[in-house]
């Protein structure tokens, strides 16, 4: 066990044991501050912003990883252009989902501000960090990538062991704040360590054409990712509890129908007489299925 690959691997199991230590201890912490209900909300908020923040970075930071363990002097052309586009769209995220929770949760009294604490947290500066651990990644860091990404973590379970010695009036919005300060100054240390710096506000600029184009690759498998996982299941377990499983469950034949009307509607497929042959029999089936469990229901059988 002392050859370079094991202890990589060894550094590595640590730092990921460590990691979740972290983030066990600040959920833990903040559910025992917040209690059953108001920890609920935290959660549901948090976890909003965190799969939206997954799409801030518009791809930029895998086409960096790329550059980076191509060619390390593209770094900073590279990041010229990815940190002002992953600024950019992560504002219009963030208002987004500002809009979205406000709009699902008007009702459970999670004010504005905790949400605009949590939102610029996970959606404006955590992807940041996806840039510093995407350096070391591509260099063979690996130990030190799980570190970036674990510095973050550190200072959550700060800001939540204060919130829960000071006993604050409003926990939630105390821990909410604490959450964007601790993601700042992490950044800050994160930035400050790194082995050189990033451009300047002067060197930044919008992407190319043929460079936006590449980025909006990986954008879109992030994209397709939270829409058939987050937006899917969400929908279909919505339905699942206003109508019968076994209508549902014809429904989702329709897949491969939809399937060929967008890859001729957006990629220009040429419609084949099989293609309307199977979505005729496929229509068909669906629509057999439906009739029967209404009429199931109109005789009570």
């Amino acid at each position: 066990m002392r050859g370079p690959i094991a202890l990589a691997t060894l550094r590595t199991s640590l730092i990921l044991g460590i990691r979740l230590a972290m983030q066990a201890g600040t959920l833990l912490l903040v559910a025992r501050v917040l209690g059953p209900e108001r920890f609920g909300e935290f959660a549901g908020v948090a976890a909003l912003a965190v799969v939206i923040g997954t799409l801030s970075s518009f791809g930029t930071n895998l086409v960096f990883l790329g550059e980076m363990s191509k060619e390390p002097g593209r770094r900073m052309h590279v990041l010229a252009y990815a940190l002002p586009t992953t600024l950019l769209c992560g504002t219009l995220l963030l208002a987004v989902y500002l809009l979205f929770a406000g709009v699902c949760l008007s009702a459970s009294g999670v004010s504005l501000m905790v949400l605009l604490a949590i939102g610029a947290a996970e959606i404006l500066l955590q992807p940041l960090f996806a840039f510093l651990s995407n350096e070391h990644l591509a260099m063979e860091r690996i130990a030190r990538s799980q570190v970036v990404i674990s510095l973050p973590l550190v200072m959550r379970l700060l800001a939540a062991s204060l919130v829960f010695m000071v006993d604050a009036a409003d926990p939630l919005a105390a821990f909410s704040f604490g959450y964007l300060i601790a993601s700042a100054i992490a950044l800050s240390l994160a930035t400050a360590t790194s082995s050189a710096p990033w451009p300047t506000l002067r060197d930044w600029r919008l992407p190319s054409r043929s460079e936006l184009h590449q980025s909006s690759g990986y954008a879109a498998l992030a994209f397709t990712a939270l829409a058939s996982s987050l937006v899917a299941h969400t929908t279909w377990y919505w339905l699942v509890g206003k109508y019968p499983v076994t209508g549902l469950s014809a429904v989702t034949l329709l897949t491969p129908i939809f399937g060929i009307l967008f890859s001729v509607l957006v990629l220009g497929d040429v419609l084949t007489q099989k293609m309307v042959i199977g979505s005729v029999v496929t229509l068909s089936g669906v629509l057999i299925v439906l009739m029967r469990d209404r009429k199931l229901v109109d005789t009570g059988s």
